[in-house]
């Protein structure tokens, strides 16, 4: 008998062993409509190509540490669609990532923009506390973007070369790369490699509920956790000619990126011809710059917008980070009445440097019982 249940024993610890599932701070995905694994017939049919996406990946992360030093640990990711099926998500969780128990935690939002033919990707980051945003088009079979900064307001331009290789539905790479000299050389800043997961565990595990924040983070990361919960919007829009568009939706807000930062999913119904229509949004705080950094994507042109901004007494006023300086329209987006049960919203703006604002779109939000 004894010799029977050493033997079984033996057996069962050779046998593979199931990956464990990551259990983060995540809420659940309210996002409505066909959502997470079918792409929308009214979608654009270039999204078609990063079909073989969608699904859960284990990940191999090398990540520059120092001017000649990587680092090099593994991670997981689950790529999903989005905004009712019109564009594509990724989650991306690793807890170590540098090799000094830096967590890593990234949400893109992945769209093509038929009018303007160019893919766009906003990315936002936990450990850098930041979104970053990249464009571009399919290179024979790769998606090669760009972003491109003035590091620090210096003169050097900094150009990023976000890279999407040899995509299958086994395995595929993204890299990322950093030239300082107008393109003449590239440095590799991080390579990911991915191999599918054979059978879905579902690594990335979620709430049922709204989630919970990161409680190392501070007091002004949390400026924004009134949003969390599910609510009932009317909106008015205010048309150039004069005109009023009146319509209403369900807007839902969750913590996300392991507590780090807040997602919202908006659908609606706007009028004849708008009747799949979503929106969603990342809100994260960025220590570093002392400010609210988000990101915004529409299914009605699949365009990321950049944004944020700072709390103001009882208001938070955001605004658009990258402005066309030779438009005199400049725009703010400003919460208002805030509290438990409900709260105002209202988009202004300006032609003529702040002497005067007119309302563009308002919102009234409460709470669902």
């Amino acid at each position: 008998m004894k010799i029977i249940v050493c033997l079984l024993f033996l057996y069962i610890t050779i046998l593979p062993q199931e990956k464990s599932r990551i259990q983060l701070r995540d809420g659940k995905i309210f996002d409505k409509g066909i959502e997470l694994n079918e792409q929308s017939p009214n979608a654009p049919e270039e999204l078609r190509k990063l079909s073989p996406l969608i699904g859960e990946w284990n990940v191999i992360i090398k990540s520059k540490t120092g001017d000649s030093t990587y680092h090099t640990s593994s991670g997981i990711s689950r790529f999903s669609y989005l905004n009712r099926g019109h564009s594509i998500m990724e989650k991306f969780y690793c807890d170590d990532f540098t090799g000094k128990g830096d967590e890593l935690n990234t949400l893109s939002f992945i769209a093509y923009n038929s009018q303007n033919k160019i893919w766009n990707i906003g990315l936002a980051d936990s450990y850098k506390e930041n979104i970053v945003m990249f464009t571009g088009k399919t290179s024979d079979e790769d998606l090669i973007l760009f972003n491109s900064i003035r590091k620090g307001g210096w003169l050097n331009i900094h150009r990023y070369k976000y890279s999407l290789k040899n995509i299958s539905n086994v395995n595929f790479e993204i890299t990322v790369e950093l030239s300082i000299d107008d393109s003449n050389e590239w440095v590799l800043i991080q390579q990911k490699q991915y191999k599918k997961v054979k059978n879905s565990l579902n690594i990335i595990f979620e709430n049922d509920s709204f989630g919970s924040y990161n409680n190392s983070l501070p007091e002004e990361a949390r400026q924004f956790d009134f949003l969390i919960g599910e609510w009932d919007a009317s909106h008015e829009l205010f048309l150039p000619n004069g005109n009023h568009i009146k319509y209403s939706s369900t807007t839902t807000a969750v913590y996300t990126m392991n507590g780090n930062a807040i997602m919202e999913h908006d659908w609606f119904d706007a009028r004849q011809g708008v009747t799949d229509a979503g929106t969603s949004l990342i809100r994260i705080y960025n220590r570093a710059m002392r400010r609210w950094e988000c990101l915004f994507l529409s299914n009605r042109n699949n365009a990321n917008y950049y944004f944020g901004g700072v709390k103001e007494e009882d208001k938070i006023v955001l605004h658009g980070f990258e402005t066309d300086v030779s438009s005199p329209a400049y725009n703010y987006f400003i919460f208002y009445n805030l509290s438990e049960n409900d709260y105002s919203w209202h988009s202004i703006q300006t032609k003529d440097k702040g002497k005067t604002f007119s309302d563009t779109w308002t919102i009234e939000v409460e709470k669902k019982n």
